[in-house]
């Protein structure tokens, strides 16, 4: 036979003993081109068999049961329980050095852009800033333009708008001051904080000893205190708050800046109920005390014609639980609609003609003041389970009420509808109770949670905007910092930040997380 150039060869003939010669892989001879598929076919099953056992032992390593493998010592180590041995390993040491690894992290590192865009909240809005219209300019104005032209719909301008703000916040260069009087020498704990209307002052509440602080929240005098309460504390020692309401607080120190409370105390069996002005150091304008041995659960009022209405929830083993007082007219009536009914939290409406109760059972009332013997409706969305209703805000048109339960779940409600809004998910509660607000122009809603972050959500559309980082450790439910949000910090328009009121070893603080920072180093 001849080749292609024209040459004679001849064609080795194979014998069946070569072929018995052979090497053979899996009745397959190799050399031949189903030898060779087959070869890389099993190579490459091979090769992710390897993948998925590499990734099963690394898996494995931390779930072995009753052991614990450290990534950085590469060692395993025994899970103690919870004896009294010196630094324990346990789960929840574990849990808790991961989560403050975490926070030191998100602290330390400046804010990533593009992590942000990948987040639920703006993924519809991703595909616009990749556009070549958006990254001619990044400024508001021209995102004004944008949106006059129709490229943003209301909902996704506005949720973009303050994830474009609160992107500016920088946890590394927040600002920091003590919150504690110079007189007082105790270790003080942090109970409860709350602004005026304007967010020019600051009222703040306190334990051990009990007493209130009003505070100057302008950037020039941030901090300044303009009440003295050291004068009060020698009756205040040995008493500590358990529910607070601010109901009434005013601009100027003259007042009227009206708290309600509720106390006890160690020596006293009972529960006293006290409404006060707490700047003007003033006696109490009412007080009420409870001598049985009754568990109080939640404590609201309103303030309406400078007579205040106040409602009281005891636990379920009292007959009535819940009991309005008005003041006006020195009534006290029993609500029958919630007998027998655990209440664990409570909000009046503005004028206090309505009074919604979150129940254990997962249920909210919406009971009329005007007559309390039946219910006007009730809101119940965890027919499947039971989830305690323990944080309620209503909004300021009375349309819409947001409630919390133990599980971290925060509901937005149509009062009008009585049907579910939006869900705000991601919130670390794990049954403390750990509250929730909204800003002052009920755009955001936020919350901080046990792992250390405030989550940030648009109140319009449901979706996470921000996490910021807490500034100091949080350990257990006691240590989680009180958070304020406001648009108008020090009476001034456009002068954003957190606020955040801890109590650490040296006192208790307050950092500010402000947007603009150079309004506050003036």
């Amino acid at each position: 036979m001849k080749n292609k150039m024209g040459r004679n060869y001849k064609k080795k003939k194979t014998s069946n003993q070569d072929l018995e010669h052979k090497p053979r892989w899996n009745g397959i001879q190799i050399g031949s081109a189903s030898a060779n598929r087959e070869v890389d076919k099993n190579e490459s099953s091979r090769m992710s068999v390897n993948a998925r056992t590499d990734a099963l032992s690394k898996n494995t390593e931390s779930d072995i049961p009753g052991f614990y493998y450290d990534v950085e010592k590469k060692k395993y180590f025994k899970l103690l329980p919870g004896h009294n041995n010196y630094n324990p390993l346990t789960m929840d040491s574990i849990k808790a050095k991961d989560t403050e690894k975490k926070r030191l992290d998100a602290v330390s590192r400046p804010i990533n852009l593009k992590e942000q865009e990948s987040c639920d909240a703006c993924r519809s809005i991703a595909s616009l800033q990749k556009s070549k219209l958006y990254n001619r300019s990044r400024n508001m104005v021209c995102l004004t333009d944008l949106n006059r032209l129709g490229l943003f719909k209301g909902i996704e301008y506005r949720s973009f708008i303050y994830r474009n703000s609160l992107s500016l916040l920088n946890p590394a260069s927040y600002l920091h001051k003590s919150i504690l009087d110079t007189n007082i020498s105790e270790r003080c704990e942090v109970h409860a904080i709350a602004p005026c209307p304007n967010s020019s002052k600051l009222a703040v509440a306190y334990n051990n000893p009990m007493f209130f602080s009003y505070f100057d929240m302008a950037p020039s005098r941030w901090l300044q205190l303009l009440n003295q309460p050291s004068n009060i504390l020698n009756w205040h020692h040995g008493m500590w708050i358990s529910q607070l309401d601010f109901l009434h607080l005013s601009d100027s120190v003259s007042g009227p800046n009206i708290v309600l409370y509720a106390w006890t105390c160690k020596t006293v069996m009972g529960t006293t109920i006290t409404l006060r002005d707490f700047v003007a150091d003033s006696l109490p304008h009412w007080r009420t005390s409870i001598s049985r041995m009754a568990q109080l659960q939640s404590l609201t009022g309103v303030w309406r014609n400078e007579k205040p209405l106040v409602s009281v929830a005891w636990e379920s083993a009292i007959k009535f639980p819940v009991v309005l007082y008005d003041l006006a007219g020195s009534a006290k009536q029993r609500v029958e609609a919630l007998k027998g009914r655990s209440v664990l939290s409570q909000v009046f409406n503005k004028e206090g003609s309505k009074l919604y109760c979150g129940a254990k059972d997962g249920r909210v009332f919406c009971i009329n003041t005007n007559d309390v013997r039946t219910a006007a409706f009730q809101l119940w969305s965890y027919k499947d389970r039971e989830a305690c209703v323990c944080c309620m805000k209503l909004l300021a048109d009375e349309n819409y009420l947001l409630t919390g339960d133990y599980e971290g779940r925060i509901l937005h409600w149509d009062l009008r509808m009585r049907k579910v809004v939006h869900s705000f998910e991601g919130h670390e509660n794990d049954y403390h109770g750990l509250p929730f607000d909204v800003n002052e122009t009920a755009q955001i809603v936020y919350a901080a949670g046990l792992d250390g972050f405030t989550k940030v959500w648009s109140l319009r559309s449901g979706n996470l905007l921000h996490s910021l980082p807490a500034p100091c450790s949080v350990t257990n439910a006691n240590s989680v910092p009180k958070v304020l949000y406001s648009t108008e910090w020090g009476g001034m328009r456009g002068n954003s930040g957190f606020l955040f009121a801890t109590s650490a070893e040296s006192g208790p603080k307050a950092y500010m997380y402000p947007i603009r920072p150079e309004v506050w180093q003036k």
